[in-house]
């Protein structure tokens, strides 16, 4: 949806097209900003003018209104929430969700905006500069996309998981099509990467996931691209995966190490099966990575760990490849050991050159 001529008010647009900026909360009143530079905190008005600060105040309260005026909706006391999504050429894309403040106790409603850019906020520049990673990081996935791993990324809410898809996606090859599935337009593969075949998929409230994988199998893809897996399509995913076709998702976790067993967990097996899907999982998913969010004097996002997943003897593995010590602030890695990447390896003529004596 396009709402170009929504009043945001000069505040609030100023920091919309801050591009360090991804998340705006109001909450009676209170401005809170998260910024991928200096983390999540309250925005200081004492610098702001009184006009600027009065206009502030009247436009958050017109604003719900605009949006519901434009999304064909009814906000008031019986219909007191808005989700919405737009678009826009200067902003990116904008994620809303406003609650009523009848529902707050408040004369103001509350207000999240999360945003998302068209452009990357990383690269492999930058990503050594900031200490999200180190240069290890960008051989090992590049070698490890372009064999067609099959790769969960997890990390907590805000930690830059989607953005960590978009950027290894680069590394998967040309002539493989890719189909992205989401429910909130998030990815942009094809304005990322024109010279490759993507196709976007977004679900509806008469088509959920399962629908849309469904129809997504049939125009066969050779990578499927989920930007978040919240429940049970898990599993899904997990034999969409085992007919051959490759995976790029996120999913939220604690760490690498536990990514099996928190699709285990959204799956909502029952007891028989769970043993037998644990496997599966481990036979399909080759890769997990977990992105750590360090929210302190200074924001700051890196890579915690990298795992592989397999099997040995009908018996799930799971090794670390690369982790970061928090002692020596550095990286740990290790010798790939998955008997499934080193094949991938082989049969798509990866260049391994530069993992030689370190990861293998």
């Amino acid at each position: 949806m396009i709402l170009e001529d929504i009043d945001f008010g000069t505040l609030l647009y100023e920091l919309l097209k801050n591009d360090d900026i991804t998340d705006i909360m109001i909450w009676d009143k209170d401005l809170w900003i998260t910024n991928i530079k200096y983390g999540h905190y309250r925005y200081d008005l004492k610098n702001v003018s009184l006009d600027l600060i009065n206009e502030f105040y009247i436009q958050i309260r017109r604003l719900p209104r605009q949006l519901a005026t434009r999304m064909k909706r009814a906000y008031n006391d019986a219909s007191p929430i808005i989700d919405g999504e737009a678009h826009y050429d200067d902003l990116g894309q904008l994620r809303f969700n406003i609650i009523h403040e009848s529902l707050i106790n408040s004369d103001y409603p509350a207000i999240a905006i999360r945003k998302t850019l068209y452009d990357l906020r990383i690269d492999s520049t930058n990503m050594i500069e900031t200490g999200y990673a180190d240069d290890n990081f960008i051989t090992l996935m590049t070698a490890l996309v372009d064999a067609g791993c099959n790769v969960m990324i997890g990390g907590e809410t805000g930690s830059g998981k989607t953005e960590l898809l978009r950027y290894i996606a680069r590394w998967i090859r040309n002539n493989e099509a890719i189909i992205t599935m989401e429910d909130t337009l998030e990815v942009y593969l094809k304005r990322l990467y024109p010279l490759k075949n993507v196709l976007s998929l977004k679900t509806t409230k008469n088509l959920g996931f399962d629908s849309l994988l469904r129809a997504c199998l049939r125009q066969n893809p050779d990578w499927i691209c989920v930007s978040e897996t919240r429940g049970k399509e898990v599993l899904a995913l997990n034999d969409a995966v085992s007919t051959g076709h490759r995976l790029l998702s996120t999913l939220h976790t604690d760490s690498a190490i536990n990514i099996p067993y928190r699709m285990l967990n959204m799956g909502q097996l029952k007891e028989g099966d769970a043993e037998r899907v644990f496997k599966q999982i481990h036979h399909n998913i080759n890769v997990g990575i977990h992105i750590c969010y360090q929210n302190d004097a200074k924001s700051h996002r890196y890579i915690n760990e990298i795992c592989e997943f397999y099997l040995d003897n009908n018996k799930p593995v799971t090794h670390m490849l690369y982790s970061y010590d928090h002692q020596k602030q550095s990286y740990l890695i290790n010798k790939i050991s998955s008997p499934t990447i080193l094949s991938k390896l082989v049969q798509k003529q990866t260049d391994v050159s530069k993992l030689k004596g370190k990861f293998l």
